[in-house]
């Protein structure tokens, strides 16, 4: 997995697709939100390389913010969260 984290946006056009990954720090990456034309963006997927599967402070801003669930993998293991049902 390696030390920093990872992420992309999962984009929707009748079936999911996985935007450009990109790199950020140990603590945290910024996920641009970027689909091809005709599709709409379904999520933010990125690592924890803490190996946490539970959303940080800013991962809950961020999601509340986009209005976009926000999924993290640790390993083979994914956990997804959604705005409106993840408090604040």
């Amino acid at each position: 997995m390696g030390d920093k984290e990872r992420g992309y946006t999962v984009c929707r056009n009748g079936k999911l697709k996985k935007g450009i990954e990109v790199k950020g720090d140990a603590h945290s990456v910024s996920i641009p939100i970027n689909c091809p034309a005709g599709s709409k963006p379904a999520a933010l997927m990125h690592t924890h390389p803490s190996g946490s599967l539970q959303l940080s402070p800013r991962d809950i801003k961020t999601m509340h913010e986009k209005g976009l669930p926000v999924c993290v993998k640790v390993g083979n293991k994914i956990k997804c969260y959604r705005p409106g049902v993840t408090k604040k």
